[in-house]
């Protein structure tokens, strides 16, 4: 066995040897976090973390039996792994919290509502082109409302995310200490950002900065709806609002009608129903 081999084996069984940092190990168990959690942040095996644990005399900090969310699907879409962690109790007060907090310290209010989950727009639904007006007749409160549906269905593709941070906050909320759940659903609040719906957990967290690309992608977006906006108000044929129709009077003025057939093949009417009513004690 050559000198370099030997020096990296243990005298008293032939394990290899594997060097932890005993302070970033004690720094990561006090802040709560599972021997799995702790091993993925030290590069070496859970095996090699519980045994170290062990040596030191260390309780592990879920209890035998005690379950959490599980790893992050990456093959999922990022959207649904979201919703099913935001699902745990725990997980999402400590989001709506940090929100508040982000808000009333001065951040972007619309950043922590995004972190809050928003949901995709529903899927508009227009008239067949038939029960449409005119082309040429098409006026600025049929352009608006078109352009308004074209918006809400392009909305109905994306939602509002909180930051992959929420997911190592996932694995932390059962165990941690309150400090570093805090410190996880912040950065996952500060870090919000809107997703494609069918984009996946591998796709995003491959992006070099998704937050940043998220926020420069909506600031086109609302660029470009902008001049949409002014180009379809400017192209309208009728330069002007529908006129609200003026309901129509009878002679006889307003009639209450229930709606229900008279005795003598008419309509009933509300108000000489409660007159009848009246004249008889009711």
């Amino acid at each position: 066995m050559s000198a370099g081999s030997r020096k990296n084996v243990q005298n008293h069984g032939g394990r290899p040897s594997i060097e932890i940092n005993r302070t970033a190990f004690l720094g990561f168990y006090h802040n709560g976090l599972t021997d799995q959690q702790i091993a993925e942040h030290l590069g070496v095996s859970r095996q090699t973390a519980i045994r170290f644990r062990q040596a030191n005399g260390l309780k592990p900090n879920r209890k035998r039996g005690e379950r959490g969310a599980g790893a992050v699907r990456e093959h999922k879409a990022y959207y649904e792994e979201i919703k099913r962690v935001m699902r745990i109790p725990e997980v999402a007060r400590a989001v709506y919290r940090a929100a508040k907090m982000f808000r009333d310290s001065g951040g972007d209010e619309a950043t922590s509502y995004v972190a809050t989950v928003i949901d995709p727009a529903p899927l508009p639904r227009v008239n067949p082109g038939s029960w449409c007006s005119p082309a040429d007749k098409i006026n600025l409160t049929q352009i608006k409302y078109i352009v308004t549906v074209e918006q809400q269905a392009e909305r109905a593709v994306v939602a509002g995310v909180p930051g992959p941070a929420v997911f190592e906050l996932t694995r932390a909320v059962k165990s941690g200490s309150p400090r570093l759940i805090e410190k996880l659903a912040m950065s996952a609040v500060v870090n919000a950002f809107m997703v494609g719906v069918h984009e996946t957990v591998a796709k995003v967290m491959a992006e070099l900065n998704p937050v940043y690309l998220s926020r420069r992608a909506l600031s086109a977006v609302k660029s470009t709806w902008e001049r949409i906006w002014t180009a379809c108000l400017e192209w309208a044929p009728v330069q002007s609002e529908r006129r609200a129709r003026a309901a129509a009077v009878r002679a006889g003025g307003y009639g209450g009608g229930t709606g229900k057939a008279g005795k003598g093949g008419g309509r009933v009417n509300l108000h000489d129903r409660t007159a009848w009513a009246g004249a008889n004690g009711y």
